[in-house]
C-alpha cells in the first residue's frame, strides 16, 4: 500500500530567497510545511564536498522552520545559522525527504525513512504537501507499511485535511473558544472525546469511564461498564477545567471524534427511539410529531405516539428537532470540528479500525476484547440493551399496545439493524410472548443471531431497510435534509445523493 504520492518539482528560483540550486551534485531536503492556513515548502540545501549549508526559505512567507528539525534531518554536523526559533509551534507539521538531484528536470526523491517512522509515531497530525515554488516533474511514492495502525494513520490524515479544507472554504476556522463545547476530557491521559448521538457515543462513554477508573495501561472492556454508571457518570469537560485555571489542554490532548452518516444516524434514531417502546421519546418526539403532521389522528395516537412513521418523524426533524436534541443536531453544531482541531477523526462505518488506532495512541490495552469480533459483540450488546430497556419501557406503555406486539417489533428492529436474518419470522404465539421474560427473549435473540452467519446479507438487509425507508419520503423533505446537514456530508467524506436518494429526488439531487 502506497503511504504517500509526493509530486517533486522543478526549482523555480523566483520564489526563494538563495537560488544556488544548479549544482547537480547537490542533495536536498524538501520539508512541506502546513502552518496555519499557510502551505509552503522549505528546502535546506547542503554540498557533500564542503559540508557548506544553506537554509532556503521562500520570500513570500514570515513562516520559519525551527532549526532544531533542521538538525535531525540533515546527516551533516552543522546548520548554517539561520535565526529561526528552536520552540516548534504547535501548528507546524511537517516532513522531510532527501532528494539527490539528478538533473534539474528530473529529480530523484527517496525517503528518509528513519525520520518518517519517527514522524508517523508522533501525536501531532503531519500533513505532506508538494513544496510551494516547484514545478511538477516526477511522482515518487513511500514504501507500503507493514502496520495495520500505521496504514490506519494515513486515511486520518487525509480525513482531518478534508475537514480543514472545508472549514476554510466555509470561511469556519476558529471563531469560537473550544472551552464553549461539550466536549469531555480525562485530564491524566491528556484525552479529549466529544459526544455525536446515535455515533457510539454510549459505547465511547464506557469506554471513557474505563480509563477513567484506573491509572493502569490495562483496562476494562467498554462491553463490562453498566451502560446506566456510564451514561450517569459525571466526566469532567472543557468547561469545569477551564473554570479550575487549565487553559492549554485542548492544544496538548489527543482528541477524538466519531462521526456517522447523516441519512444513517437519523435512520437509527427512529429505529432505536420509536420503532419499540420508550416511554420518553414518544412522547417527546412521536406525539408532537404526529400532532403536527397527520391528519385526523386518533386518540390513542396522540396519546400514545406508537404508531408515528418514519416520514413523520423526518418531517418532525426538519421542523426543530434538529435544532434541539442533540441526537439529531449536526456534527458541526455539537462538536464545532473547525473550532477544535482533532487529532482522530472516527467513522462508525469502520470503527474498528478507528477505535483500534484510538487505544494505541492512548497506550491502552483492554482486557477481554477482541477487535476482530468487535461487531458481534456490538450486536451481543445492543440484543441485550434494547430487550431489558424496552421490556422495562413496556410496563409503562401497556395501554399503548400488546406484549405481542412489543416482542414482534423488538424482533423486527433486531433484522432492520442487522442483527438478525430476516428470513427468521417472529417465533412465539401471543400466549407464549406473554409469559416472556427479558432474560428468556434475550436468549431467543442470541440464538436467532448465531444461526445469521451471511454477514454480507446482514449488511445488505441493513442498507435495504435504511433504503426503503427514504424512498417513503417526499424529495422536498430529502433536500431539506441535505440542507441541514450538508457540513456533516462535506466535512466527512458523506455522499449527499447515494443511488437511494438519487432515487427519491430525481434530477434535482444529482
Amino acid at each position: 500500500m502506497t503511504i504517500f504520492n509526493l509530486s517533486v518539482k522543478q526549482i523555480d528560483p523566483t520564489h526563494y530567497s538563495k537560488s544556488s540550486l544548479d549544482d547537480a551534485d547537490s542533495k536536498l531536503i524538501v520539508v512541506a510545511v502546513e502552518y496555519d492556513d499557510l502551505d509552503e515548502g522549505f528546502l535546506a540545501k547542503y554540498d557533500d564536498e564542503d559540508d557548506d549549508k544553506d537554509i532556503l526559505v521562500p520570500k513570500h512567507t514570515s513562516k520559519s522552520l525551527p532549526s532544531a528539525w533542521a538538525r535531525d534531518a540533515l546527516p551533516a554536523t552543522t546548520v548554517a545559522s539561520t535565526g529561526f526559533s528552536d520552540t516548534l509551534p504547535n501548528q507546524i507539521l511537517a516532513r522531510f525527504w532527501d532528494i539527490s538531484t539528478a538533473a534539474e528536470t528530473a529529480l530523484e526523491v527517496k525517503p528518509n525513512l528513519e525520520w518518517l517512522t519517527k514522524m508517523l509515531h508522533a501525536e501531532k497530525d503531519n500533513v505532506l504537501s508538494a513544496p510551494a515554488g516547484l514545478k511538477d516533474t516526477v511522482l515518487s511514492t513511500m514504501p507500503a507499511s507493514t502496520s495495520k495502525v500505521d496504514d490506519w494513520a494515513v486515511v486520518q490524515r487525509t480525513r482531518k485535511k478534508l475537514l480543514r479544507r472545508k472549514c476554510e472554504e466555509y470561511n469556519l476556522l476558529p471563531r469560537l473558544s473550544p472551552y464553549n463545547t461539550r466536549s469531555i476530557v480525562h485530564e491524566h491521559r491528556n484525552f479529549l472525546y466529544c459526544p455525536v448521538e446515535k455515533a457510539a457515543s454510549t459505547f465511547m462513554r464506557r469506554f471513557m469511564y474505563s480509563i477513567h477508573s484506573t491509572n493502569s495501561s490495562r483496562i476494562l472492556s467498554p462491553f463490562e461498564i453498566p451502560i446506566q454508571i456510564a451514561l450517569k457518570y459525571e466526566f469532567d469537560t472543557l468547561r469545569s477545567m477551564f473554570r479550575r485555571g487549565t487553559y492549554n489542554f485542548v492544544d496538548n490532548s489527543t482528541k477524538f471524534l466519531l462521526v456517522r452518516d447523516p441519512y444513517a444516524r437519523l435512520f437509527a434514531s427512529f429505529v432505536d427511539k420509536l420503532s419499540v417502546p420508550n416511554n420518553y421519546y414518544w412522547k417527546a418526539w412521536a406525539v408532537p410529531a404526529i400532532s403536527h403532521f397527520r391528519k385526523s389522528p386518533s386518540a390513542q395516537s396522540l396519546n400514545c405516539g406508537h404508531d408515528v412513521t418514519f416520514v413523520e418523524f423526518v418531517k418532525y426533524v426538519i421542523q426543530s428537532l434538529h435544532e434541539r436534541d442533540e441526537h439529531l443536531r449536526p456534527v458541526r453544531d455539537l462538536c464545532a470540528p473547525c473550532d477544535v482541531e482533532f487529532s482522530l477523526i472516527g467513522h462508525l462505518e469502520t470503527l474498528n479500525e478507528d477505535f483500534q488506532l484510538l487505544t494505541s495512541v492512548l497506550n491502552v490495552s483492554i482486557t477481554n476484547f477482541n477487535f476482530e469480533t468487535l461487531a458481534e459483540d456490538v450486536a451481543e450488546d445492543s440484543i441485550r440493551d434494547a430487550t431489558y430497556s424496552t421490556f422495562e419501557f413496556y410496563l409503562d406503555l401497556r395501554e399503548c399496545l400488546s406484549k405481542f406486539e412489543m416482542g414482534q417489533r423488538l424482533w423486527k428492529q433486531m433484522q432492520v439493524k442487522g442483527i438478525i436474518d430476516d428470513e427468521f419470522d417472529f417465533p412465539l404465539s401471543r400466549e407464549e410472548m406473554d409469559k416472556m421474560t427479558a432474560g428468556y427473549y434475550v436468549h431467543l435473540l442470541e440464538n436467532a443471531r448465531k444461526l445469521s452467519r451471511d454477514h454480507e446479507k446482514l449488511r445488505q438487509q441493513k442498507q435495504n431497510a435504511i433504503r426503503a425507508a427514504f424512498e417513503q419520503v417526499s424529495a422536498q423533505d430529502i433536500l431539506k435534509i441535505v440542507d441541514i446537514y450538508s457540513l456533516d456530508f462535506e466535512m466527512f467524506g458523506y455522499d449527499k445523493f447515494p443511488e437511494f436518494i438519487v432515487k427519491t429526488t430525481g434530477p434535482v439531487g444529482t
